[in-house]
């Protein structure tokens, strides 16, 4: 085998560079303008249920919160910059189960005194008898009237210092 000096590798790796990109850059001309990113403006999610009325009545106590928005088919929550829901299965979704297809989280601030409220107002519904502990996460997780999973979380501070939510 040929020993190549510094030279012609130099001119290889350039030769393979421009085989390489040249085909790109003539075809840059025939790509679109960069496809601008979404703007958001807010987050949201809805659970589904069949009895509103009840769901309604189950989560304004449960989160100590009055809807921001309701109509007879959906009633909405709004938690620290985003909106959450509960809608009618017959109207958004008849076909979907009830169920753990989509699991809201809400972070609160204090686990333990949100463990200590929802074991008063629903100890029935609580998944687990304590705050579940996993490193820097703190859960509860807990069934709506409809058997649909709620999870509540906080973050130890070390998690919230080393990365965003």
């Amino acid at each position: 085998m040929m020993k190549l000096t510094a030279m012609p590798r130099l001119l290889i790796a350039s030769a393979m560079t421009l085989m390489i990109v040249a085909p790109t850059t003539a075809l840059a001309e025939d790509i679109p303008e960069a496809i601008p990113a979404i703007e958001f403006e807010q987050a949201g999610v809805y659970t589904l249920v069949d009895d509103l009325a009840a769901a309604k009545a189950f989560y304004v106590e449960l989160l100590g919160l009055d809807p921001v928005f309701e109509n007879p088919v959906f009633v909405g929550f709004y938690i620290e910059g985003g909106l959450f829901a509960v809608a009618s299965r017959a109207q958004f979704a008849p076909d979907a189960e009830i169920g753990d297809r989509t699991v809201p989280y809400l972070r609160v601030k204090d686990i333990d005194a949100t463990f200590t409220r929802l074991k008063a107002i629903a100890p029935d519904r609580l998944v687990s008898d304590e705050v579940i502990r996993e490193g820097p996460i703190a859960l509860i997780k807990l069934r709506d009237p409809e058997g649909n999973l709620v999870e509540f979380y906080s973050l130890s501070s070390a998690a919230t210092n080393s990365s965003s939510d």
